[in-house]
């Protein structure tokens, strides 16, 4: 575990070792407009759902905010999003699964390694429990939906 920075905003964090060291460049300014995104339409009336939440880097951000239901299907990263929302008493929902075309299962596989974010759906591999968009979002009160799953954007969202 390590404290990280950003913003004026401090969180103890870990993460896989995946070649290069995230967390700093976190520290930098990674992915900014995704933040301001979340700044700009997150807060206490409605939920900030991140699919593709990988180790927690916007979920965490958001969860100062208002509630987040974090999507993750990687066996690896899923274990450091838990742990690293634990580890900030964070408003963090999480689900073990994908954002899929329909409800029911999808495979997984892992590009650069599991926990390295580069998991995506494929048509055999790891088996995950999936939700459709529209059954994820059911009964819902939505802020805002960030996707990043690497390519599976515009299927999940037809």
């Amino acid at each position: 575990m390590r404290e990280v920075t950003r913003r004026g905003v401090s969180w103890r964090v870990d993460g896989p070792g995946t070649g290069f060291d995230f967390w700093s460049d976190w520290e930098k300014g990674w992915e900014q407009p995704t933040l301001d995104a979340v700044e700009r339409f997150c807060g206490p009336g409605g939920t900030f759902v991140d699919v593709g939440a990988w180790i927690g880097p916007v979920s965490l951000w958001a969860a100062r905010l208002g509630p987040v239901l974090a999507v993750e299907p990687d066996p690896v990263a899923i274990n450091y999003l838990r742990h690293n929302c634990q580890a900030n008493a964070a408003d963090v929902e999480i689900l073990k699964g994908a954002v899929s075309t329909q409800t029911g299962t999808a495979y997984i596989e892992a590009h650069e390694g599991w926990g390295s974010s580069m998991s995506r759906l494929a048509d055999t591999g790891f088996s995950v429990r999936a939700w459709s968009m529209a059954d994820l979002l059911k009964d819902r009160t939505v802020s805002l939906v960030k996707v990043d799953i690497e390519g599976g954007e515009a299927d999940i969202m037809q």
